[in-house]
């Protein structure tokens, strides 16, 4: 995977009717800020979907059996709970998915 530093450091061949230097480095120059900000951003999403994970894995560990009791009843803030963190989870393994497919 390109870093920002890989982006600054590339030199490109000078010919007599190539583009426009700065105009090409002002781009580049955008284009490290926004890559070094979606890295940062995955790496966020990552760990926040980590943590979700984990607290989906322990709200679970703390309700055993409840899909093999089908009389169990959880409460509907457990279910909103539930449901809530299941939705964030997929939401971060989208973003997660979009950030981390080649280009």
């Amino acid at each position: 995977m390109l870093t920002p530093d890989d982006i600054f450091e590339k030199e490109f061949k000078r010919s007599m009717r190539g583009y426009d230097i700065d105009e090409v480095n002002e781009f580049l120059d955008q284009v490290i800020q926004d890559y070094a900000k979606l890295i940062e951003e995955n790496q966020h999403l990552k760990k926040e979907n980590q943590q979700l994970k984990a607290q989906l894995s322990r709200q679970q560990y703390h309700t055993p059996n409840m899909q093999s009791q089908p009389t169990a009843n959880p409460t509907s803030e457990d279910k909103k709970i539930i449901e809530d963190l299941i939705r964030r989870v997929e939401k971060l393994e989208r973003k997660t998915k979009y950030l981390t497919e080649p280009l």
